[in-house]
């Protein structure tokens, strides 16, 4: 996974629903401020949970997220 496809997939997706930093960190049980570092790739110690998380909050896969597949 290249973390920096990664993050623009979560701040792609989350901006595509019209959601706020803030709205997808309450839903993902994250702070604002990570899910900022996450989405700018500065921060590349996501595990599985919050990925998971963040695809739940986004509406989208984990295969998405990760690899950017719909299937």
């Amino acid at each position: 996974m290249s973390i920096e496809l990664f993050a623009e997939r979560v701040k792609n997706t989350r901006e595509s629903i019209g959601s706020s930093v803030e709205d997808i960190a309450l839903f993902s049980d994250l702070t604002p401020e990570r899910l900022r570092a996450i989405e700018s790739g500065k921060d590349k110690t996501i595990n599985a949970l919050e990925i998971h998380r963040l695809a739940i909050a986004l509406g989208v896969t984990y295969a998405f997220l990760m690899f950017g597949t719909v299937a």
